[in-house]
């Protein structure tokens, strides 16, 4: 039997090898990934024990991030005095959240959530640290 001028067993055969080098390559794509991130993920245990690796997306110049969230994340770090390094080398995390940290190799995606689990890890709340602040300084 032919097909459009081709034999079914070729058409089988041609198909086959088609499945089997796009299964070949999407293979080969998921390990560089997968390489890429575990190189990461090195990189981003090397700032230490509970230094929160910030990602976000890459700041513009000399300018503050022009996302709102990250803006919010990066200044509650710095006003609980919480030791942070930038990271823009990954800026979306698997739940397509930015930004997201990295903190003893656990990832916690989504600003608000980042503002609550640091709050609760680490033991600083708002009101004890700039409230207390402004009261030791007499403000």
């Amino acid at each position: 039997m032919k097909i459009g001028g081709v034999a079914v067993p070729d058409l089988l055969v041609a198909g086959g090898l088609v499945v089997s080098v796009s299964g070949c390559l999407l293979g080969v794509l998921k390990y560089r990934a997968w390489s890429r991130k575990c190189q990461l993920r090195k990189k981003w245990a090397e700032a230490g024990e509970n230094v929160v690796v910030l990602h976000q997306f890459p700041r513009p110049g000399k300018i503050p991030n022009l996302s709102p969230f990250p803006i919010k994340l990066e200044t509650f770090l710095r006003a609980m005095k919480i030791e942070y390094v930038n990271d823009f080398a990954e800026p979306m995390s698997e739940k397509q959240k930015c930004p997201w940290i990295t903190i003893n190799g656990q990832d916690v995606a989504d600003s608000q959530l980042v503002v609550e689990f640091l709050s609760d890890k680490l033991g600083k709340t708002w009101t004890a640290t700039v409230v207390g602040d402004k009261a030791h300084r007499g403000v």
